[in-house]
């Protein structure tokens, strides 16, 4: 496994260095963004399908820490509370 992790990120450096060779910096960019933006959009998917149980815990938050409302008995907050 150290050896795996010593040698992991080499294709990416040898691609990079290949492509800044080549005077193909355009390609290299729009690489960049791209791999960027898969992960951007799948954090973005998965915010918005947690969204409610997000805005469920912030109300419960609120009322038990902060008083604002009413807390929800039924609220389980920890897997172990179920």
């Amino acid at each position: 496994m150290k050896i795996f992790y010593a040698v992991r990120a080499l294709p990416g450096l040898l691609w990079t260095i290949y492509l800044v060779k080549t005077n193909n910096q355009g390609f290299i960019w729009t690489l960049v963004d791209i791999t960027s933006a898969i992960p951007t959009f799948v954090n973005v998917v998965v915010i918005l399908i947690l969204s409610g149980q997000y805005f469920t815990l912030l109300k419960d938050y609120k009322a038990r820490y902060l008083g604002v409302g009413q807390a929800d008995k039924n609220t389980r907050l920890f897997y172990e509370d179920k």
